[in-house]
């Protein structure tokens, strides 16, 4: 009979191998693995809370991504034109990190069905994703390096289903981790970096099993400068952006002990551990001198997940850390979904408010500042709730003549008196900002910028536009960032 190994080496290398593979449930070739990894055990590292002086690399990480669904095909609404220009709004700022990892939150193959569904497809209370394997490429054009398939669809689709979604990531040059305990490595700016990812599946180890990831965690540390672990877990819903110090549970399913697990992953050598699951936004602090990141939200989909509300709200979290994994600086981009689900960097903070909201709620700290950063060293930071209105924006652009547009910012919330003053937010009489991101020009119409029709060009001047809000640094950023962000 073959060894766990072999069926490991042939699920990688042989599409039909002598040790007949096929026939094989997932969880047979899985199990193996775990019970290897079980039987391994390293003794946690000395965790060096100082940082090294060499120079700092920078990763970048967002939430759940996902296309779509492709079955059933009643059902199947899939980005057209094979995806093409998806994540073009949002590339460039995934392309500036050295590295760049996500949670794929569906398999990529073109055919099959679902079992995990196929008792209860009827009912409509079963969700198994699916999207075409050319969307591999569109990571891989978007800047993405690694992608986590710890997760509760990775495998909706079966062994078939996951063989088909590792083979499209390898061929578009992606590598993945997560399913029995596959971790991925690479080599870059002159240090080893290992990625790792962990969920409450029975097809990894992780957040049922803390010792073994601790062992995984452990392994990995003793050969590679920096760590990074995605997990997926948490209680899911609008109302889940808070991280409780306790087991969290979703239509009766365990999801783990978040904030426990990410704390015992930096106990053995994470230096960047990030979350996804609740698809909201959480929040984030630092714990031993590393980022912890306990949800990013829905970073994209496609006629599936819902594009309003805490739904819609996501972001690009940008970390720098030191050779050894210390955390140097952090930056949060806002991002927002499209109604499609489509992400574009979002013209307000919003995003960046809601986590600075409830880091400040949960850990005391609000983590970044009303600009979205945070820098090592730097004493807590408080959260205040924007007050904000805006007034008279112009545009013209050379299909239409000036128009007066609504503001971008949120609508006012009572305050009293005292607590607020007028500010205004100006620039140099010359001064223009025209609104031209990867290959589309945004127009702001019904209070959000929107795709232009070919040949239109915007101009937003800021000259004259006059705000209230809270008279402090914080609420003139809030201004400046809400109006000009997707202006510079």
């Amino acid at each position: 009979m073959a060894t766990w190994d072999e069926l490991w080496s042939a699920w990688d290398d042989a599409p039909a191998s002598a040790l007949g593979l096929r026939p094989l449930s997932t969880h047979a070739v899985v199990h193996g693995r775990l019970e290897t990894l079980r039987a391994l055990r390293t003794p946690l590292p000395v965790v060096d809370e100082t940082p090294s002086t060499t120079k700092a690399m920078r990763i970048a990480v967002v939430g759940d991504v996902h296309f779509g669904r492709g079955w059933p095909a009643a059902r199947a609404v899939v980005p057209p034109r094979d995806g093409e220009g998806f994540f073009d709004v949002v590339a460039p700022t995934l392309r500036a990190a050295t590295l760049t990892f996500a949670n794929l939150e569906t398999a990529l193959a073109d055919a099959g069905d679902s079992r995990k569904c196929s008792a209860q497809k009827e009912a409509g209370v079963c969700f198994s994703f699916r999207a075409p394997t050319t969307m591999a490429a569109r990571l891989a054009e978007a800047g993405i390096d690694a992608v986590s398939l710890a997760n509760n669809h990775a495998a909706d689709f079966g062994y078939t289903g996951v063989r088909s979604t590792t083979d499209a990531l390898r061929a578009a040059g992606i590598e993945s981790a997560g399913i029995a305990g596959r971790t991925a490595s690479f080599t870059a700016d002159g240090r080893r970096v290992a990625f790792a990812s962990f969920s409450v599946s029975d097809l990894d180890t992780g957040l049922r099993d803390v010792a073994t990831m601790q062992s995984t965690v452990a392994r990995l540390d003793a050969s590679h400068d920096v760590v990074v672990v995605m997990f997926h877990g948490g209680a899911e819903g609008p109302d889940e952006t808070h991280v409780p110090r306790s087991d969290e549970h979703y239509l009766g399913e365990y999801r783990g002990n978040v904030w426990a697990f990410a704390h015992a992953a930096v106990d053995a050598g994470a230096d960047l551990v990030v979350g996804s699951g609740p698809h909201v936004l959480r929040g984030v602090e630092v714990y031993r001198g590393r980022v912890v990141a306990y949800s990013l939200g829905n970073f994209s989909s496609w006629h599936t997940f819902p594009t309003t509300g805490a739904f819609s709200r996501s972001g690009v979290l940008t970390v720098d850390v030191a050779h050894n994994g210390v955390a140097l600086s952090a930056h949060f981009t806002s991002t927002t979904l499209e109604p499609t689900g489509r992400p574009i960097v979002a013209v307000d903070q919003a995003a960046a408010d809601a986590v600075r909201r409830v880091s400040f709620e949960d850990f005391g700290d609000a983590f970044f500042d009303a600009s979205g950063r945070w820098t090592r060293g730097r004493p807590p930071a408080s959260w205040s709730p924007v007050v904000a209105t805006a007034r008279v924006v112009k545009a013209q652009t050379t299909s239409q003549s000036a128009t007066t547009l609504t503001s971008a910012l949120p609508p006012a919330r009572p305050v009293t008196p005292t607590a607020t003053t007028t500010a205004t937010a100006t620039t140099t009489a010359t001064t223009t900002r025209t609104c031209t991101l990867a290959r589309e020009t945004l127009v702001f119409r019904g209070g959000r910028f929107v795709p232009a029709p070919a040949g239109t060009v915007l101009v937003l001047r800021t000259r004259g536009a006059e705000f209230t809000d809270v008279d402090t640094p914080d609420g003139r950023a809030r201004i400046a960032n809400a109006l000009l962000d997707r202006c510079r």
